[in-house]
């Protein structure tokens, strides 16, 4: 049969590459052969030479493409030696095998196959390798693969959370290409199911190959998930230890498990070595409850890598800039992009001039203009478009500024500001397809300068992320020294932890080239407070504050101090210096309410105060301030009824819009002693279900970080990230723990 298949498989490549006639000949040379018993030919002689008359006609050497040799050669078990023979002859047949465990035919000193082949070990892909792995294959696939390409630059939290329940394996790289390339809408369990369905066939006669012992005690281990001893699969599978240990050993030995180390007992544990294989066992043989519990695990991962939160949270993180104090609504396109650029600053100014000469010639101010008639009569397309620009930015007036600025390009439909500025207003009204026609217009007509950057940040609100990344780097190309490209780009590449050493750079190069850019040092800092690396990120948050003007580096370092460093008095510092220049600023104020609860400095008689401030957040922020004050005033059910209940929420976005006061919760029920009573209480609520990862950050917070060994490694990538988060306080204050 295995010539036989080898042939098929040369007729499928005759009808692929065009080939009819090719095909047809082979098709009766087969025919020829099935016409005798199978049982007189054993070996597959005639099939083999037929094989190689063909391969002598085409002058060609064959290569055989063999995935799971494994299978196929312990299929061929009495065929070895003489496939062997023929591997071997000179200038013949070339394999190139793929296996998902060790080779036993390649063990036994006496076998055909000992120490024949040329074993290369794939080791599992990082997240970011199986990002640009799948990249690459998508360029390489040309149009088909454009897809692909936009999918991974609009949402690889999707790939990531689908890196941690498949464990990287290289094996599943081709087959999660192919589902992404034919579906980009799908989710991360339905990209499961499918994939599952995809290896159904192969791990279903993987474990129906095992004897049955073995099959018991890899069913204990796979439907544990976590790692486990010897010791825990005897009780859940009722064999004897010794009889466990010795298919524990074999099971490894055939690499369908892996041992690993646990914090609970120095004997070794035992895993599905790919992870994937563990995956699809919960998922078709697991108790309801277990597969739901991947499903949960599932959309936690979603929701804890998606782009969009992590770039909402650094947004709220540092631009927190009230923009209610200025009159007139003056600058509201530019505050709504970046208030504090200095290169928007620049260019606000500069049209601010323009406008007011426009209104000089009527002797007139803004503050004096009421109704349309005070206005001057625009005479030119730059009149109009600086018309335009008065109703609009200074006047509010939208369909009387929309209608000066196409006036404008009636006269001059060359003239590039009139566009830009459409754009602007377009995008204000979300008619993004309009407003991306109308910057498209102002680039082709000069504006290339400016435009290029207000279409990738209007690209940018409809999640084209691969566009924008595309249009920011062409504006750069254009003009290597633009701070406010750099600075955007870099921001842009933050929200995937795979390429924060490109956003890195790329904020590094903006600081370099505007000395006075205070937006990209901030956002730097932030990167850097989440790579661990706090003394960088606090020393350029102080280079930033002296030049500063809206402060939010102040709310920067205080969070840093605060959160990351544990430092509550030069925190609340930073904060109350950050009210002084703004009495209403939110985020000043909620971690001032915070660290005055954690000083047991509100008295009952204050929550009113209190309450005005909670009131100004949604549920999530407002649910964890008042668990923070149940904990300190001692009401420990109040305060985990109210903690549950924020993790209970839809939305479950609160680890990315609330990570501080998460942190500051968990850290102060572990000062007082509530550390375990919290875990017990989480657990029996199911929470340790719906977020487990944070659940297990958080008992290696309590009992040591050698507990994050405990846990799957589908749960532990993202727990770790937690764990490090909670973790840092204590770091800080000890600096030869691990970075």
């Amino acid at each position: 049969m295995f010539w036989l298949n080898c042939l098929d498989a040369l007729g499928d490549w005759f009808e692929q590459s065009g080939q009819p006639a090719q095909a047809a000949a082979l098709d009766r040379d087969v025919a020829r052969l099935g016409q005798g018993p199978a049982a007189a030919d054993p070996e597959g002689t005639e099939a083999l030479a037929a094989f190689q008359r063909w391969m002598r006609q085409l002058g060609r050497r064959p290569l055989l493409l063999l995935d799971n040799l494994d299978i196929i050669l312990n299929g061929l078990a009495k065929q070895q030696w003489s496939l062997r023979r023929e591997l071997q002859r000179p200038g013949g047949i070339v394999v190139v095998g793929a296996s998902a465990g060790w080779l036993e035919a390649t063990e036994e000193k006496n076998a055909a196959f000992y120490d024949f082949f040329q074993v290369t070990v794939l080791e599992p892909l990082a997240a970011g390798e199986l990002i640009r792995c799948l990249g690459r294959l998508a360029a390489l696939r040309g149009e088909p693969g454009r897809a692909v390409q936009a999918l991974l630059a609009t949402d690889p939290g999707r790939i990531r959370a689908l890196h941690d329940l498949t464990g990287g394996n290289p094996r599943t790289l081709t087959l999660l290409y192919l589902l992404l390339e034919t579906d980009t809408g799908g989710d991360v369990l339905s990209d499961l199911e499918r994939l599952l369905d995809q290896v159904s066939v192969l791990y279903k006669a993987r474990v129906e190959d095992l004897a049955p012992q073995s099959r018991v005690v890899l069913d204990a281990v796979a439907l544990a998930w976590n790692p486990v001893i010897a010791a825990e699969v005897a009780a859940a599978s009722g064999l004897a230890t010794g009889v466990v240990s010795a298919q524990l050993t074999r099971l490894e030995r055939d690499g369908i498990l892996q041992k690993v180390s646990v914090s609970r007992s120095n004997r070794d544990a035992y895993q599905l070595a790919e992870r994937f294989f563990n995956i699809w066992y919960l998922m078709r043989h697991g108790p309801r409850r277990q597969r739901a519990r991947l499903r949960w695990l599932s959309a936690f991962l979603r929701g804890f890598y998606t782009p969009a939160q992590l770039r909402d949270r650094a947004l709220g993180l540092f631009n927190s800039d009230d923009a209610g104090g200025l009159s007139r609504g003056q600058y509201l396109l530019a505050l709504s992009d970046a208030v504090d650029e200095p290169a928007w600053r620049r260019a606000l100014a500069l049209e601010a001039e323009r406008v007011f000469a426009y209104l000089a010639r009527s002797g007139k101010r803004v503050e004096d203009i009421g109704d349309l008639s005070d206005l001057p009569r625009p005479e030119t397309a730059e009149d109009w478009d600086l018309h335009g620009l008065l109703l609009h930015r200074q006047l509010g007036r939208i369909e009387e500024a929309e209608a000066a600025y196409r006036t404008a390009l009636e006269l001059d439909p060359k003239a590039g500001w009139p566009w830009k500025h459409l754009g602007d207003l377009l995008r204000d009204q979300e008619r993004f397809d309009e407003a991306e026609s109308a910057y498209v217009s102002a680039i082709k007509f000069g504006l290339a300068r400016w435009a290029w950057i207000d279409l990738a940040r209007l690209l940018l609100r409809t999640d084209r992320l691969a566009e924008t990344e595309a249009l920011y780097r062409r504006a750069i190309a254009e003009n290597p020294d633009d701070a406010d490209a750099w600075t955007d780009l870099a921001h842009l590449l933050l929200a995937d932890p795979s390429r924060w050493g490109e956003s890195e750079a790329a904020f590094r190069r903006a600081v370099a080239l505007d000395a006075a850019a205070n937006v990209p040092r901030r956002r730097l800092a932030l990167l850097l407070m989440n790579s661990g690396r706090l003394d960088e990120a606090e020393s350029l948050l102080r280079t930033a504050m002296p030049n500063d003007s809206s402060a939010s580096a102040l709310c920067a370092l205080g969070y840093l101090l605060l959160y990351f460093r544990g430092q509550v008095e030069e925190a609340k510092a930073a904060y109350a210096k950050r009210r002084e220049i703004d009495p209403e600023d939110l985020v000043a104020a909620s971690n001032l309410l915070a660290i005055a609860l954690l000083r047991d400095d509100i008295e009952p008689a204050d929550d009113a105060a209190f309450d005005a401030i909670v009131g100004r957040h949604p549920d999530s922020g407002a649910g964890l301030l008042r668990a923070l004050r149940a904990l300190v005033r001692g009401d420990l059910p109040m305060a985990i009824d109210a903690f549950a209940a924020v993790l209970s929420l839809p939305d479950g976005d609160v680890l990315t819009l609330y990570q501080g006061f998460v942190l500051l919760f968990l850290r102060e029920a572990a000062r007082r002693g509530h550390g375990d009573a919290l875990l017990a209480a989480l657990t029996e609520r199911g929470i340790a279900d719906t977020h487990w990862p944070l659940v297990a950050a958080y008992d290696a917070y309590l009992h040591g970080e050698a507990r994050l060994a405990d846990v799957n490694p589908e749960v532990r990538t993202a727990a770790r990230r937690i764990y490090d988060w909670l973790d840092a306080p204590r770091r800080s204050e000890s600096p030869t723990q691990r970075p």
